[in-house]
C-alpha cells in the first residue's frame, strides 16, 4: 500500500499564483484600463490569467475526490483558492469601478 501524498498541481498553482499570474494579472487589467482605457483587453486579460489558476486547482481536486487512496487533501489547496477569488474579486471591482465611471 501507498503512502497518501498531496496532489503536485496544488503546490505548483500556488506558486504559479503567488509569483506569476496574479502580479501579471495586476498589471495587465490595471494597465489596459488606466493607459489604454479598454475595457475588453482588461476582461480579456482578467478572463485568460483567471482560467491559468482554476483549471489546474479544478485538475489537483478531482484526482483528489476520484483517487482518495492515493491523494490527500492539502490546506494550500484552500488557501490557494482563496488567492485566486481575492484576486479576482478585487479584478472584478477594479473593472466595474471604471466601467461605471467611464460611462
Amino acid at each position: 500500500m501507498q503512502a497518501k501524498r498531496y496532489h503536485p498541481l496544488t503546490f505548483v498553482t500556488f506558486l504559479l499564483a503567488v509569483l506569476l499570474v496574479i502580479p501579471m494579472q495586476i498589471e495587465l487589467v490595471h494597465g489596459a484600463l488606466v493607459h489604454d482605457h479598454s475595457a475588453v483587453e482588461a476582461i480579456t486579460s482578467f478572463v485568460a490569467t483567471s482560467l491559468v489558476l482554476i483549471i489546474p486547482l479544478l485538475y489537483a481536486k478531482r484526482e483528489t475526490s476520484k483517487h482518495p487512496e492515493r491523494f490527500k487533501p492539502r490546506l494550500l489547496s484552500k488557501i490557494t483558492w482563496t488567492i485566486v477569488a481575492l484576486s479576482m474579486a478585487l479584478s472584478g471591482l477594479n473593472i466595474t469601478a471604471y466601467l461605471t465611471y467611464a460611462g
